[in-house]
């Protein structure tokens, strides 16, 4: 019996921390897409892949990640709202009143493709884009030669990676071509260790505001939960009709989750928040403590606590021989 109830504590602290972990990721989704967060990271991060480089000179030079953003293979990755944003003329013109950025240094069109551009362009679109930027003159076309040529002119942190790579080439235009998507592909990848990490730190913040504004405190709840039996089978039929959800039905993880956050919106009966409480200094110190666990359990993100909460129930019901 003391075995099933430390089982039932356990599943009410996975739910509050699956719940906890909904609310904040949509807090940093929502937050990210008013500030278009992807969309100019990706920007920034193919900017710095090459190396900040400006093609032509003095008034008239313009960034390459700009150019590749106005080739059509990225315009067509736009939202339809935001095409004004991305002629394919090169239209440099003064920033709108609309358009917010941080970036400095980038006139307005830069800008404006920086903050609407795509949150994702793929390796193929990619390279057709940057053999396109880089070798106007025959477009993606362009011969192997020629290609290399224009990438000679580059500076060294582009021309020494992919020189060597399309060294392998020799005349062939889609072994050059799979050797710029290896090279963006494989930078990409390194690249997304960096923002899951950034997208963990902000999951930690939201998911710490929350626990404070909402006082969903870890420990106030497992001692809840242990002291109550009512309490804990009340809890334990939430996790129950979560598991039973429609949305076990998906075919991964991440689906479920997603279908789960839009059928609950934050709507679970838990025994938290600021009703009741114990104001002594010690009590304070093991809320903060509470509150802290439940940031920490966000950053593990939604989709690991609703499998681990499957598992639990799966476990119970296993030594409830059902």
């Amino acid at each position: 019996m003391f075995q099933g109830s430390m089982i039932d504590v356990g599943i009410g602290v996975i739910l509050l921390f699956l719940v906890a972990s909904l609310l904040a990721s949509a807090v940093v989704e929502t937050v990210g897409g008013i500030f278009h967060r992807r969309s100019k990271n990706l920007w920034d991060t193919i900017d710095l892949m090459l190396g900040k480089t400006k093609l032509g000179d003095g008034d008239e030079a313009r960034l390459l990640v700009d150019t590749i953003y106005t080739q059509p293979f990225v315009t067509k990755l736009v939202q339809p709202k935001a095409q004004p944003f991305y002629p394919t003329n090169g239209d440099a013109a003064g920033p709108r009143r609309d358009v917010r950025s941080y970036k400095a240094g980038l006139d307005g069109g830069e800008r404006k493709r920086r903050f609407h551009g795509p949150q994702h362009i793929d390796a193929k679109d990619f390279a057709s884009a940057f053999i396109a930027a880089v070798a106007p003159a025959g477009g993606v076309d362009v011969a192997v030669a020629d290609l290399e040529h224009a990438i000679q002119t580059l500076p060294a942190t582009i021309k020494q990676p992919l020189g060597a790579a399309l060294a392998g080439a020799n005349d062939d235009l889609l072994a050059a071509r799979t050797a710029v998507e290896t090279w963006y592909a494989d930078h990409m990848q390194a690249v997304s260790v960096w923002y899951r990490r950034q997208t963990r730190y902000f999951l930690f913040c939201a998911g710490l505001v929350l626990a404070v504004i909402g006082n969903l405190d870890a420990v106030g709840l497992t001692r809840t939960l242990y002291r109550d039996k009512a309490v804990r089978e009340a809890v334990v039929a939430e996790a129950r009709t979560i598991d039973a959800s429609t949305c076990k039905a998906l075919d991964t993880t991440g689906k479920q989750v997603a279908c789960l956050r839009n059928d609950l919106g934050g709507a679970v009966g838990l025994p938290v928040g600021w009703g009741g409480l114990d104001r002594t200094a010690g009590a304070w110190a093991l809320r903060l403590f509470g509150w802290l666990l439940v940031a920490g359990a966000v950053t593990l993100g939604a989709p690991f606590w609703f499998d681990l909460l499957r598992r639990a129930l799966a476990h119970r019901k296993g030594d409830d021989g059902g």
